[in-house]
């Protein structure tokens, strides 16, 4: 995505003379098929159900959107269950007629692009214009649905958004403001390990006082 961000760079100079961009914004709900993301066990499944909304219409030039920065060891994405709009933010929206005007999404799932920054990276949304479009998103239900398998004990958070350090970045004319979000999981040990982990524990201990 190298090579995308220089051109929303290039795109923010040829468009930075018009009307002035504001900021984009990602907001996540997040829900553990065990009711509880402090409490997930290995085996259940995190569903991240994102939306992206600007803070006005017509704005958007060109933007990348992903989660990214989690541990590996922790979680794993599931692009056969996630679902990544092809269109959104759309600028008109006609209720039980339809909606138009919408912008293109480049990605047609989700992408692993890791290559790019400091650790796993997953990419569900590119999109490369040449001039503002669309709505704000305000009026629309989130727009992504990305579902990991749970396959390992840890805490760990998977960052949401528009990051530098992976490469995005979003163009709007000016300002070119991002406010990304996270979700932070605990996956508890299953019980068999965590008694293993106290049996081994007491062993030690037992073996040090013999000593």
């Amino acid at each position: 995505m190298r090579l995308f961000t220089s051109l929303i760079a290039t795109a923010a100079i040829l468009f930075s003379a018009s009307t002035a961009f504001a900021s984009a914004t990602w907001s996540v709900s997040a829900t553990a098929s065990g009711g509880d993301l402090n409490a997930m066990a290995v085996g259940d499944t995190l569903t991240l159900d994102i939306k992206l909304e600007t803070s006005a219409a017509l704005e958007l030039i060109a933007i990348a959107g992903s989660v990214n920065n989690y541990d590996a060891s922790v979680v794993s994405v599931a692009p056969g269950a996630s679902a990544v709009a092809s269109q959104l933010l759309f600028e008109i929206i006609i209720p039980s007629v339809g909606s138009f005007n919408g912008i293109t999404n480049l990605e047609s799932g989700v992408s692993d692009t890791s290559v790019q920054g400091p650790g796993q990276e997953d990419t569900f949304l590119s999109v490369l214009g040449t001039a503002g479009a669309g709505g704000d998103g305000t009026a629309e239900a989130a727009q992504f649905q990305i579902v990991y398998e749970v396959i390992g004990a840890g805490t760990t958070t998977l960052r949401v958004g528009t990051f530098a350090d992976y490469a995005d970045a979003f163009s709007g004319a000016s300002d070119n403001t991002v406010n990304n979000t996270g979700v932070t999981i605990t996956v508890v040990p299953e019980p068999g390990t965590a008694l293993l982990m106290g049996l081994g524990l007491a062993g030690l201990a037992a073996a040090g006082r013999r000593e």
